[in-house]
C-alpha cells in the first residue's frame, strides 16, 4: 500500500484487510505489542494498530483522493466480558467518502441498518450512485429493510425457504 501511495499513475483499487486477533481468546502479535497474550489485550493492541494505520493513511498521499472504510462484523467474541448492560454497537468509520448524497445528521442518527446495507452504503461512499444493491438499501435515499419491516419481520422473511437460493446448493452427482 505505501508503494501504491508513491506512484503516479495510480489506477482505481480495492484493498482489504482482515484481523482476526480480537476474536476469542485472543492474540497480542509481539512484534507490535509487548503484552501478555490475552483477550483484553489482544483489543487494546489492534486499536493502537488501527489507529496508527488511520494516522498514516491521513498523512499519505492516498488520503486526498480514497475512501477509507472501516467496518466491524460483531459485538465482542467472548462471553461476559463486557458488564452486564452495557451498550455496544458495530463500529463502522467513512473516511473522505465521496457519497453521492450528502449525509446529513437526520438520515444518520438512530438509523436500524444490517449487514445487506453495507455494499449499496460503501459504493456510493466512492461515488458509485447506488440506491440499493440485492436486499441492502442505502440509508442516505431511504428505509433500510429492517426499517421498513421491522427486525422480526425481516428474519422471519429471511427464514422462508426460496426455491431459487436452495438451488444454488442443488448439484448434479452424475455430472
Amino acid at each position: 500500500l505505501q508503494e501504491y501511495a508513491a506512484k503516479k499513475d495510480k489506477k482505481p483499487f480495492a484493498f482489504y484487510v482482515l484481523s482476526a486477533d480480537t476474536h476469542a481468546p485472543g492474540f497480542v502479535d509481539k512484534a507490535q505489542c509487548d503484552l501478555p497474550t490475552s483477550y483484553a489485550n489482544s483489543l487494546h493492541c489492534f486499536d493502537g494498530i488501527v489507529g496508527e494505520f488511520v494516522e498514516w493513511f491521513l498523512q499519505s498521499p492516498l488520503a486526498k483522493d480514497t475512501t477509507l472504510v472501516l467496518l466491524g462484523d460483531h459485538l465482542t467474541m467472548q462471553q461476559r466480558f463486557m458488564r452486564d448492560g452495557t451498550s455496544r454497537s458495530i463500529y463502522n468509520a467513512f473516511i473522505n467518502p465521496t457519497f453521492t448524497k450528502p449525509p446529513t445528521q437526520d438520515l444518520l442518527a438512530n438509523r436500524a441498518l444490517s449487514h445487506f446495507d453495507i455494499t449499496a452504503l460503501l459504493l456510493d461512499s466512492i461515488a458509485i450512485p447506488t440506491r440499493a444493491f440485492g436486499l441492502g438499501r442505502n440509508p442516505l435515499y431511504g428505509h433500510t429493510l429492517q426499517e421498513q419491516l421491522g427486525e422480526d419481520t425481516l428474519a422471519a422473511e429471511l427464514g422462508k425457504p426460496s426455491r431459487v437460493y436452495e438451488g444454488f446448493w442443488e448439484f448434479d452427482r452424475d455430472k
